[in-house]
């Protein structure tokens, strides 16, 4: 009976068959691609970049005190023209530090390549007139009539208008009755 069995166990059967095919074939190695240690290094990444403070410029600044100002929109845009006058003498135009010899030059080409001819004039609270007068004379002599000198207001407030906020919108859906006939 015993051969019996074992018999009726040894028949052949082609799911059977098929499942030896697939044993032999399976590969016993890991073939799957682990990014748990590219995930971890991107999102400390991720957490140092958003901590640190973005760069703007490379200056540090105190903005001198005036009794009245005025808001600055244009001072925000991308092409606007920004010169620093720093505390130590340096001008810088927009981020990078330039002789003041060649502000005027690059100023028309700024201004030929369609900026607004208006210069926003950063200066630091305890720099010498005698590092802004030519600063002055540079930009004049680009051409510029517009000077903006920009400045904190007597709360502390600057020249620059605030973050913009956005108003809560009034929406109005008419019903049904609200729908002129016609």
């Amino acid at each position: 009976m015993a051969v019996c069995l074992r018999a009726v166990n040894s028949r052949w059967s082609p799911s059977k068959a098929v499942a030896r095919r697939a044993a032999k074939r399976k590969s016993h190695f890991f073939c799957n691609i682990d990014l748990t240690g590219l995930l971890s290094i991107e999102l400390t990444l991720l957490i140092i970049f958003m901590t640190l403070p973005t760069p703007h410029h490379n200056w540090v600044l105190d903005s001198p005190h005036a009794l009245n100002v005025t808001a600055q929109p244009g001072a925000y845009r991308d092409d606007a023209l920004r010169v620093v006058v720093s505390r130590d003498g340096n001008t810088y135009f927009r981020t990078s530090k330039i002789e003041i010899s060649k502000l005027h030059n690059r100023l028309r080409e700024e201004i030929q390549n369609g900026s607004a001819p208006k210069v926003y004039l950063y200066v630091d609270a305890r720099a010498r007139n005698g590092d802004v007068e030519p600063a002055v004379d540079e930009i004049q002599l680009a051409g510029i009539t517009k000077i903006a000198i920009i400045a904190s207001g007597p709360s502390g407030s600057s020249t620059l208008p605030p973050a913009k906020s956005r108003a809560p919108s009034q929406f109005h859906f008419p019903g049904i009755h609200h729908i002129p006939a016609g």
